[in-house]
């Protein structure tokens, strides 16, 4: 099952983390749940977490321009 929310519906959820690293772009932010199999009792569940990002410069310049590569 693919579950995908766009800003509205992110908002809607109170994704607010999500969204305020979603600031820093011009594109459309998506957060994607996969789930996979059944829930079973007394069994744990397994979450894995990603993101998914085309460059970033972790928030702040802290290397010269000629220091970071793109």
């Amino acid at each position: 099952k693919v579950t995908i929310f766009n800003r509205e519906q992110a908002e809607k959820v109170g994704l607010h983390s999500f969204l305020a690293v979603a600031q820093g772009t011009d594109e459309p932010p998506r957060f994607i749940i996969i789930e996979s199999g059944k829930k079973e009792k007394g069994k744990d569940t397994v979450a894995l977490l990603g993101k998914g990002i085309t460059f970033d410069t972790g928030g702040i310049s802290l290397k010269s321009r000629e220091g970071m590569p793109s």
